[in-house]
């Protein structure tokens, strides 16, 4: 299949309509995220002429909405897609996935196409992910903070100030402006990331019995769930008018239904949502354990608490990130706290 997709992506018609051109992605089957927010300024800055698609599955529940709006849409693993991709001069990505763009591993087994990628970034990097970075060709790296961009020009990711740059996210300015305008409610999202040996990365497959069984005996379930069915944090909030959100990782997403919910709890899920970004704008708090989605709080002027409960095993020891330069107590955005009654402490003073 990929031969006769390389043969037909010659023909000057295809070549006429695709070469050359600049081809976004955020995760195969979501938007909202830095390729749908570069792609939109490009729609409206571009220099004339500039061929740009963004893919995306035609499942998707952002498919219409980006649609309405006029992007160029070319729907994930289709013909139309392959061609594009045999002909893109740049790809350009919030994931680093190689089922995402290049799902044939043509270009990983030879080379070909023989695009550049930009590593546009799904959020700013505070751990040392350098084991995970390694193995992939980046040709452009977005980062957000000095710090950040110092960690990957002078520490293990090898690469240098020729691929990384240092100019912010695109979806950051469209955060500030919905900030500015949204009508704040009483909202407390919570959302903790996910923990790779507890989560498989398959957002749509229902979990297996045995997965379900290890899952509800870990710390990270008990933990968070102790949260999300606690009665005394219902009463707080029900006395301050408070509500919770419950948005855990994509990856955790198959798991919700195990936990636990009190009255003043809702779960919610990515897929269930247009933009994570309309929520950001009119929460009041969100409390996260080491999720890259704290920093997009803290960018938006949200108070933070971490909570990072004692679990085994530890968290840096068992994901695919280690332990880097940002410190959570000397460098976060809010307290770092330990055990629920610390969170309900905190939680009870804030309100």
């Amino acid at each position: 299949r990929s031969q006769s997709i390389r043969k037909s992506a010659q023909d000057p018609e295809i070549v006429e309509k695709f070469g050359k051109c600049w081809l976004f992605m955020d995760r195969q089957d979501k938007a909202d995220d830095n390729a749908e927010h570069l792609y939109r300024w490009m729609m409206h800055n571009a220099e004339s002429g500039q061929k740009i698609y963004y893919a995306l599955d035609r499942k998707s529940p952002d498919w219409d909405r980006l649609a309405r709006e006029g992007f160029n849409l070319i729907p994930h693993r289709s013909r139309q897609f392959y061609l594009a991709l045999f002909n893109a001069e740049w790809v350009l990505s919030s994931h680093y996935q190689h089922h995402v763009f290049d799902p044939m591993y043509i270009r990983d087994i030879f080379g070909i196409p023989d695009y550049k990628f930009a590593f546009l970034q799904h959020g700013i990097m505070t751990h040392d992910m350098s084991k995970w970075v390694l193995p992939k060709k980046i040709d452009l790296f977005v980062t957000s903070t000095c710090k950040e961009y110092e960690s990957i020009v002078c520490g293990n990711y090898k690469s240098t100030e020729r691929e990384v740059v240092l100019t912010g996210l695109p979806r950051h300015d469209e955060l500030l402006k919905k900030r500015a305008k949204a009508k704040k409610e009483k909202i407390i999202m919570v959302c903790p990331t996910w923990r790779e040996h507890l989560c498989k990365p398959h957002i749509h497959d229902l979990p297996e019995a045995s997965e379900s069984l290890e899952f509800a005996k870990s710390d990270y379930y008990q933990s968070w769930n102790a949260v999300t069915s606690s009665s005394e944090l219902s009463s707080i909030a029900q006395e301050y008018g408070y509500k919770f959100i419950f948005l855990p990782h994509p990856y955790t997403s198959r798991l919700t239904s195990l936990f636990e919910y009190s009255d003043s709890f809702t779960c919610v899920r990515y897929s269930d949502i247009e933009t994570i970004q309309d929520l950001l704008a009119k929460s009041a708090m969100l409390i996260t354990d080491y999720s890259s989605v704290g920093m997009e709080a803290a960018f938006a002027g949200l108070p933070l608490i971490y909570y990072q409960f004692k679990e085994t095993p530890a968290f840096f020891s068992s994901h695919t990130v280690v332990n880097g330069y940002f410190s959570y107590e000397k460098n976060g955005f809010g307290p770092v706290v330990t055990y629920l009654s610390e969170l309900i402490s905190c939680l009870s003073h804030d309100m």
